[in-house]
């Protein structure tokens, strides 16, 4: 009995530890398909109409706000796994003129802001560059 008790419970431990909650970015979560997260981005950067996509297994989207900042263009790539997208990457992107590296620390530091608030970071520092 008392190895019954003990497995159930190494059995929940395990799996509990197993189901991780992946995060959510821009209303899509990480690990999601990607019809699912083309009809999400579709509907908030696209103004709800279905969007051409030029790239396989890739949604692009241009002039796109996301947490209170401007970006030029955002990337969400999918990896597809026995036949079976899921969304692995984000790639948000803002040019800044060379000359004016001042607003683009400032936007940033503004990120950095609002990212630590929702996320778990995991690196500290930020690079003078």
């Amino acid at each position: 009995m008392k190895n019954l008790i003990a497995f159930v419970f190494l059995l929940i431990s395990v799996l509990s530890t197993n189901a991780q909650t992946m995060p959510k970015v821009a209303g899509v979560t990480f690990g999601q398909s990607y019809e699912n997260c083309k009809s999400i981005l579709d509907k908030q950067y696209n103004n709800g109409q279905s969007s051409y996509q030029l790239t396989a297994n890739e949604l692009k989207y241009r002039d796109v706000r996301f947490g209170g900042s401007y970006f030029d263009y955002v990337d969400f790539e999918f990896q597809v796994v026995n036949g079976t997208s899921h969304l692995f990457r984000i790639e948000f992107v803002s040019r800044f003129d060379l000359s004016d590296s001042k607003m683009a620390k400032a936007q940033r530091d503004a990120l950095l802001g609002t990212f630590k608030e929702k996320y778990e970071l995991r690196w500290d520092g930020i690079n003078d560059d």
